[in-house]
């Protein structure tokens, strides 16, 4: 309507109405008094572009489809987002990744995103950014993968929708440039909307080009003019390849497809593998994807959005296609019912998860409810962050309360848990390029740090509480130029070539270290690795960027790999033999087989993906779960007997209670272990008893306690709450421990009441344990600028791996860096490893002269390979594993006899209970994982590989194994440097000490990061990626970034990488969504 002023009206959708909904409408113009009448009642619908992308605060029903290709459904809306694969260009602040991306809403929705260069309800990435300007000055954004928005046009510029924390401008030019607020990344549109080109804080920008409004060129910010360029070429309108030519003038290339009715049908990525996509017959859309390796998913749609998505599974023995089911009850529900499901019966007549959404249109979930009747809820801010988060219902409830107190309510100022430890963020900072980065954060021991930023928003320091001080230096592209440890006048230095690759490392001066170089081959991955001691480490790849090839310049064993139709790994070649893998339509391994030896292992999943058991030379294993995925239930295999194990939950869905030898009824057991937590999510008591169930003795209590004060019994006082252990108690014979810690959260000492030994430790600024004592020994060293130990006795090379050390008088490494032979007093101990690291140990001989083979299966809920045969000399055992998590559940001695593993509230095996109702082993721990048998009889204890917190022990070195790198608990130090670099990070800068030198609330499984010990308290905020050889990676403040600085080939999985960068701003992890 029409007025005088041109003023333009705008309305909120009444609440109530769900995205895509249609509705009715009339209007009147009133204009000095008079008003017009009501138009004709006219007919429109919520724009589904709404519920499109990746939306803030949304909860997504994740598939793959393939390796290059993924789906998942926003629960809220409906929409389907389909994201693939293309290239990949090198850039100095991460990779530019080039491919397209498709949402069901696009198509018939009217806006620009239905119609594109790459198909109906495609978009190419990154072009699929741009901007539509409306006829009264407001503009909506369509962000990578369809996010949408609508920036609203005010007195003075606009009004940034819900969820984009970032600035829109109108340039003189008519350009348009959006500023995020919080990377201060820039994207310039011309006058038509298009995306021109994206610059980062440094001022790097990536340019893109069009041709006839079509795309035509993206030029990113690392490597030669063809390296960082991608040209694309079209035919009729649409975009038909996507090449890449490298340095050498070699080609890469996607090719897209597009029909006559305007739908992509088929991509051909740069292997010349072909994906397929079929659609419905009129609307477009997208109705099945068909992987290279034949794998189809196929998709339903309803009036809301997906009623279905079907995953085939044609692999022999497979229990049959996967199909998970939506239904949209209403505006404010969405059922969402398993694969597992009876599927002849409706949505509603079967178990199934309920999310709630919120009632104001945002189309968030604000409740979900498992089929089991367990709980979770939310609320939001008007940027869709998490304001609180609640588990659980009743009074058993526990909820994260979150404050975003700074910048216009987007930073986070507070994150308070359920019990009371909180963390806090301030922002000081007035310059434009760091205002939305904290200047100080406060941890929940009330420690305080502080930090510092350049005139461009780098972080160039950080210091903690003890005031010990990171710093880094950066060149005027945000590759970092050196950087400070804590306490250090020397500098780590980087130098880069005029491409900004990183081509050197050196490291302060003082040690044994000596400069690392890289090279880099024809599309900007790395191609070389020289260590410190002249090692090189050459990689070779596939068009896909996959690794097919590791070698060593020295005498170590290439590595080799092949893969399947589907991307996945079909065969690893090294120095062992081969291992064969196996897996079935749905992307789960299947089989494992090496040459080394162990047989093949195979396993069997549910519909739902639930392994459902394991077979080896012994037997089967079996596993069921309840209706929400639960394990309920394991059996064992044996020559002659089956063992049930059976297991509970509370109603968060966190395990209670354990019962070994058990019956369904839980009525007869030969070992129970129960746990309890905090409203946190924290274990508070870890109790076990050896059997029978009629004349139980309990064998272990102990219960633990984070609330500062008396040790009497644990406070619930918010105000007494901290994030780390304060106490523990042995209810068995009443003695209490207490744990204290200085202002950078490293452990100080650990005294146990009732003559029990006292420990104290003190380190250095960089985080070196320089001495140590338990009241009637005492341990003290020296370190160099490299944190490496100078005291008489032990060495270095020029990599930084240990030499030799008091105990041991000569240790070897391979060029791979890992431990290949430590000799003793009694004699030399060798170790021989499968792939290009130390994560999987297959065969060591001990000094005195036992031999010892490994065998490993699937995963643990680290990425870690488990053990799933251990063969000491001629006699085997086999270990049942948690399928859920990896953890062990109970070892097979070779003489067939079961023994029950025992962990304590720290995840350390400290006993087992075998099936004849005896405790058979005890073990006990100093505070830094130094360990003792207190009580051995039969073979259990000679067979078990776990020690401190689950890693795999040593016996000649007493060293244990975490992933890529072995420990030494007598001095609390890993043996060689950690393949992540942290920077700016004085609890971590260490690149030898573990878990931030606090091993009682820290672990660190992988050998590469540190992990919070209650990472059941909040959502897991980190990702830790890397195909085969992976070794490097971008680390701040125990966040994981693919940040400025890494150099080519450490996200692709080669080489070391250094870089800086908070992630969401913040160096913590809060409450950020529902677990699906």
């Amino acid at each position: 309507m029409t007025v005088d002023s041109g003023s333009v009206a705008r309305l909120k959708v009444p609440d109530g109405l769900r995205i895509g909904t249609q509705f009715d409408w009339q209007v009147k113009a009133c204009q000095n008094g008079t008003c017009s009448p009501l138009t004709a009642r006219q007919s429109t619908r919520v724009n589904p572009m709404v519920g499109a992308g990746a939306r803030q605060g949304a909860t997504q029903l994740k598939f793959s489809a393939g390796d290059n290709v993924s789906a998942q459904v926003d629960v809220a809306s409906g929409n389907l987002l389909v994201n693939t694969g293309g290239l990949s260009l090198p850039g100095i602040n991460g990779d530019t990744g080039l491919g397209a991306a498709y949402n069901s809403a696009a198509p018939g929705s009217g806006s620009t995103s239905a119609s594109s260069p790459a198909g109906d309800g495609w978009r190419l990435t990154p072009f699929d950014i741009s901007l539509t300007v409306h006829e009264e000055g407001s503009v909506t954004y369509y962000g990578q993968g369809g996010v949408t928005g609508l920036f609203v046009k005010n007195a003075s510029g606009f009004d940034s929708p819900g969820g984009f924390k970032a600035d829109l401008v109108k340039n003189s030019d008519g350009t348009y440039t959006l500023t995020d607020h919080g990377s201060q990344v820039k994207q310039t549109f011309d006058s038509s909307g298009k995306l021109t080109k994206t610059t980062d804080r440094n001022g790097n920008a990536t340019t893109l080009s069009y041709t006839g409004g079509l795309p035509s060129k993206i030029v990113s910010t690392r490597g030669s003019d063809t390296q960082k360029a991608a040209v694309y070429a079209t035919a009729s309108g649409h975009v038909t390849t996507l090449t890449q030519t490298g340095a050498d003038g070699r080609e890469r290339a996607v090719t897209y497809t597009v029909n006559g009715a305007g739908d992509l049908v088929s991509i051909k990525d740069a292997l010349n593998r072909t994906t397929t996509f079929g659609y419905t017959p009129s609307g477009h859309q997208l109705t099945s994807i068909t992987n290279p390796g034949g794998g189809k998913t196929t998709f339903g749609y309803g009036s809301v959005g997906v009623l279905s998505i079907t995953q085939e599974n044609k692999t022999a023995g497979s229990p049959g296609d996967s199909v998970t089911r939506l239904s949209y009850a209403d505006s404010t529900k969405t059922l969402v019912a398993s694969p597992n499901t009876d599927q002849s019966k409706a949505v509603t007549d079967v178990p199934h998860t309920t999310y709630d959404l919120t009632d104001n249109n945002s189309a968030r979930v604000s409740k979900a409810t498992d089929a089991e009747g367990r709980e979770r809820s939310k609320t939001y801010t008007a940027n869709f962050d998490t304001a609180s988060a609640t588990d659980g219902s009743g009074a058993g409830a526990g909820t994260i309360s979150n404050t975003f107190g700074a910048n216009g309510g987007e930073s986070l100022t507070k994150s308070a848990s359920p019990t009371g430890s909180s963390f806090g963020a301030a922002y000081d900072n007035t310059a434009a390029g760091s205002k939305y980065s904290p200047s100080s954060t406060t941890d929940g021991q009330s420690n305080k740090s502080t930090y510092t930023y350049n005139g461009s928003g780098n972080l160039s320091s950080a210091k903690d509480a003890n005031a010990s001080e990171a710093k880094v230096a950066y060149n005027d592209d945000g590759t970092v130029k050196t950087s400070t440890d804590p306490g250090n006048t020397t500098d780590t230095t980087y130098h880069y070539d005029s491409a900004s690759h990183q081509v050197t490392s050196v490291d302060p001066a003082g040690g044994t270290l000596k400069p690392q170089s890289y090279t880099y081959d024809t599309f900007g991955r790395m191609a070389t690795a020289k260590d410190g001691r002249g090692v090189s480490t050459s990689y070779t790849y596939d068009d896909a960027d996959r690794i097919t090839k590791v070698d060593y310049s020295d005498s170590t064993p290439d590595v080799t790999y092949t893969y399947d139709g589907f991307g996945r790994t079909k065969t690893r070649a090294d120095g062992t033999g081969t291992t064969t893998y196996g897996y079935n339509d749905l992307g789960k391994l299947t089989s494992r087989t090496a040459t080394s030896g162990g047989g093949t292992i195979s396993y069997a999943y549910d519909k739902d993906g639930n392994q459902t058991s394991v077979t080896d030379a012994r037997g089967t294993t079996t596993y069921a779960y309840d209706n929400s995925d639960k394990l309920v239930q394991a059996i064992t295999d044996a020559p002659t007997s089956k063992t049930k194990i059976g297991f509970a939950y509370d109603d968060h869905g966190r395990r209670t209670d354990t019962w070994y030898g058990t019956n369904d009824a839980h009525s007869i057991f030969k070992a129970r272990v129960h746990q309890d937590y905090d409203k946190s999510g924290r274990i508070s008591r870890v109790w076990a008893d050896q059997g029978p169930a009629t004349d139980t003795t309990r064998q272990f209590d102990t219960t633990y306690c984070r609330s500062a004060g008396s040790t009497s019994t644990c406070s619930t006082a918010t105000a007494d709450d901290r994030d780390l252990l304060q106490w523990s108690k042995d209810n068995l014979n009443g003695k209490t421990t207490t744990y204290s810690y200085d202002t950078a959260n490293r452990l100080k000492s650990v005294a146990t009441s009732g003559g029990g030994k006292t420990y104290t430790y003190g380190y250095d600024a960089r985080g070196n344990r320089k001495t140590s004592g338990d009241g009637t020994t005492t341990q003290s060293f020296d370190f160099d600028a490299a944190n490496q130990i100078t005291t008489s006795g032990y060495g270095y090379d020029a990599k930084g791996d240990l030499t030799k050390s008091p105990s041991l008088s000569a240790i070897t490494s391979d060029g791979a860096g890992r431990m290949t032979s430590a000799k003793t007093s009694k004699g030399t101990g060798t170790y021989t490893y499968a792939g290009t690291d130390q994560n999987e140990l297959i065969h060591q001989s001990t000094d005195t002269g036992e031999n010892v083979d490994y065998v490993y299966g699937t995963t643990d809920q680290y990425g870690m390979p488990v053990i799933e045969q251990v063969k000491l000399d001629a006699g085997t055992a086999y270990i049942d594993h948690d399928p859920t998590t990896g953890q062990p559940l109970s070892l097979r001695t070779t003489n067939g006899y079961e023994a029950y593993y025992i962990i304590d509230g720290l995840g350390s095996p400290v006993q087992f209970i075998n099936q004849s109702t005896v405790q058979s082993t005890v073990y006990s721990y100093d505070p830094y994982g130094a360990y003792q048998t207190d009580q051995a009889t039969g073979t259990a204890a000679a067979q078990n590989p776990y020690r401190f917190v689950g890693g795999t022990y040593d016996r000649t070195t007493g060293y244990i194994k975490y992933g890529q790198r072995w420990y030494d608990p007598t001095t609390g130090r890993f043996t060689t440097q950690d393949a992540l670099t942290f920077i700016a990070d004085p609890a971590n800068g260490n690149r030898y000490a573990y878990a931030g030198d606090d091993p009682i609330n820290n672990f660190d499984p992988t050998g590469m990061f540190d992990f919070d010990s209650a990472l059941s308290t909040l959502s897991s905020f980190i990702t830790v990626g890397g195909g085969a050889g992976a070794v490097g990676g971008c680390v701040i403040a125990g966040v994981f970034t693919d940040g400025i600085g890494c150099p080519a080939g450490a996200i692709a999985g080669a080489g070391y990488g250094v870089g800086v960068g908070f992630v969401g701003g913040l160096p913590y992890s809060i409450y950020v969504g529902f677990r699906d």
